[in-house]
């Protein structure tokens, strides 16, 4: 394992988790709760940083070395530029990311929709309610949606690369083409999964105070909150809610944190 892969992605997620925090925040009340005001006092944009810097830092990290790792070890197989070799890498780093991704969602959402409490607080409450597995709520929904989402990204950032190789006639890429490059794959990857994004955050949230109050069948599975979804919404807005505020927050922050992640430690293999 390369420690300076290591470095550089606790380094980029740790100032894009941060600096675009109180946009997540933002994006979750409004894509969970549209009638609630996204006017509200400074704290609350702050509320789940704990969890999301405890927790997507070491997922980011996890996802990108284990990608890299993968992508190396595939090589002798699949051949240098191979989108195979993309495919297969960004999937295995994305199931074992997704171990620490989901509980981090499920934290970092319940204390961003609910009134300011610690984390442990949170933490406890769930497990009371549904025990080890509601920290995984959502989670092979949340895989069918990120495998996918996972997929495209890589595969879109891998070829924005080459592409800008080229174009510079293979000389190495400054910050501004890393950040145009995952601008590029985040923005695409994020308006196809934006509306099973909010499905899969709303079954995951369905179990908590706020939202079992408002939509109390939502606990009922995914078919509740998709039908909840479209009714309240319609077909057309229930796929593009929140998405200005999502590609707000993701792009900007993608493409920050690889940008700094490309800079400290490049990914020398093709």
């Amino acid at each position: 394992m390369d420690g300076q892969t290591v470095t550089a992605s606790v380094v980029s997620s740790m100032v894009a988790s941060v600096v675009f925090h109180p946009l997540d925040t933002m994006l979750t009340v409004h894509q969970t709760n549209p009638k609630s005001s996204l006017i509200m006092p400074f704290r609350r944009y702050w509320s789940g940083l704990v969890p999301s810097v405890v927790f997507s830092v070491p997922a980011h990290t996890i996802d990108i070395v284990v990608y890299r790792e993968a992508k190396t070890l595939l090589l002798p197989y699949l051949g240098s530029g191979s989108v195979l070799n993309y495919l297969c890498s960004s999937a295995m780093s994305q199931f074992v990311s997704a171990l620490v991704w989901n509980p981090m969602d499920i934290i970092k959402g319940r204390m961003q929709i609910g009134d300011p409490v610690p984390m442990r607080s949170v933490m406890k409450q769930i497990y009371r309610q549904e025990g080890m597995r509601g920290f995984y709520r959502g989670f092979w929904l949340g895989m069918s949606i990120y495998m996918p989402y996972n997929l495209v990204w890589w595969t879109t950032y891998e070829e924005g690369k080459r592409l800008a190789r080229n174009y510079r006639q293979n000389i190495d890429l400054t910050p501004l083409d890393y950040f145009l490059t995952s601008a590029a794959a985040t923005t695409l990857g994020e308006t196809a999964s934006n509306f099973f994004v909010i499905v899969k955050k709303r079954t995951q949230l369905a179990t908590s105070k706020e939202l079992s109050a408002l939509r109390p069948d939502d606990a009922k599975g995914i078919l509740h909150v998709v039908r909840n979804l479209i009714k309240e919404a319609g077909i057309a807005k229930a796929f593009t809610r929140g998405l200005h505020i999502r590609l707000l927050s993701s792009v900007p922050g993608h493409a920050l944190a690889m940008a700094i992640m490309e800079m400290i430690a490049p990914d020398r293999v093709s």
